[in-house]
């Protein structure tokens, strides 16, 4: 998708390519929408799709899904490890969403999850 986002950065938007560019970021956004996998498996999509664009943290702003998708799992995961007695740092639940999301992206990117 980084490649078509690139070649098409040049064209009009009625042309053919930015129709299969649209294709494929529909089907890539559909597709994560039904992933069934767990939220490590997620965040390991997430890191491989950004790598593909070069890496950078703002790199799904044309794919929100993902974010949308991983936001909706951590905020489940969040309310488990409340009801466990977890203690976050964060006061806000979008503060402790975001630990529940930090703490996959570390595990992901240790290795933890294979």
């Amino acid at each position: 998708f980084s490649h078509a986002e690139e070649f098409c950065a040049a064209w009009a938007a009625d042309t053919p390519w930015i129709k299969v560019r649209d294709v494929i970021r529909e089907r890539m956004q559909t597709q994560v929408r039904e992933f069934q996998g767990s939220l490590l498996a997620l965040v390991e999509l997430v890191r491989s799709v950004r790598a593909s664009f070069g890496g950078d943290i703002d790199a799904l702003e044309s794919l929100p899904a993902f974010e949308e998708q991983m936001w909706q799992r951590a905020a489940i995961i969040r309310q488990e490890w409340l009801r466990m007695g977890w203690t976050f740092a964060q006061d806000s639940a979008n503060g402790q969403v975001s630990e529940v999301l930090d703490w996959h992206f570390r595990a992901v990117g240790q290795g933890i999850v294979r």
